[in-house]
Parts: C-alpha cells; sequence; structure tokens
C-alpha cells in the first residue's frame, strides 16, 4: 500500500463516494477539504495522485448548487477538473476494487472531457 500524506488520503477519501463521476477541484477547494489549503496546492496533490496512478482526472461542466465554506448555498456553472479514484487509488484507502458495471469512468474519465 503507498504511503500517504494526510491531505493525499482525504483527498482520495472524499472523492471515493462517486466512483465514476468524483469531485471538481473547486468543489475539494472550496466545500470539502478539512484544512483550507491554497488550490494551486490541492491540484498539485491532486495531480500527484494521478502521476502515482491513484487518480485519474478528466475536464468537464459542473451545473448545480454547491455549499460554501460559510454556510451559503449557491448556484454555479464552471469547468473544471474532475478526478476519479483508480481501483489502485481506492485500494489505497481500503475500498473493493469498482464493479464491471461501474468501471466504465476508467477509460473515458469523468465528467465526459
Amino acid at each position: 500500500m503507498p504511503s500517504l500524506s494526510h491531505l493525499e488520503r482525504e483527498l482520495l477519501e472524499l472523492c471515493a463516494p462517486a466512483p465514476n463521476m468524483g469531485e471538481t477541484t473547486t468543489t475539494l477547494h472550496e466545500e470539502m477539504v478539512s484544512e483550507k489549503h491554497d488550490r494551486a496546492a490541492v491540484e498539485a496533490v491532486l495531480r500527484g495522485l494521478v502521476a502515482r496512478d491513484l487518480m485519474m482526472t478528466s475536464r468537464g461542466i459542473f451545473a448545480g448548487r454547491q455549499r460554501l465554506r460559510d454556510g451559503r448555498v449557491v448556484d454555479r456553472m464552471y469547468e473544471d477538473d474532475w478526478w476519479v479514484l483508480t481501483d489502485k487509488g481506492r485500494a489505497a484507502v481500503g475500498l473493493p476494487r469498482r464493479t464491471p458495471s461501474s468501471n466504465h469512468g476508467q477509460s473515458g474519465g469523468a465528467g465526459g472531457g
């Protein structure tokens, strides 16, 4: 099992519930990461996880509601990178491989980019 920093583990765990869609950089940066990090730092960690084959990424559109750190809920639409765990990334946080029926994101990536 690969050695993970606290932030790497947190990002993997936060993206795990959506096995095909993952999460956007904006969502991870603004809503989900427990400690406030610079967006560039979060993205650098995510790209490092891709380089280690623990995640994959693609570009796509987000349209919907987001809850911000201050509690406000806003309607948003933006283009962003989407981050999805690979089976190796799932194993790194103790999750089973994705089932074949949920594995279509592996080759095409999330968000249709």
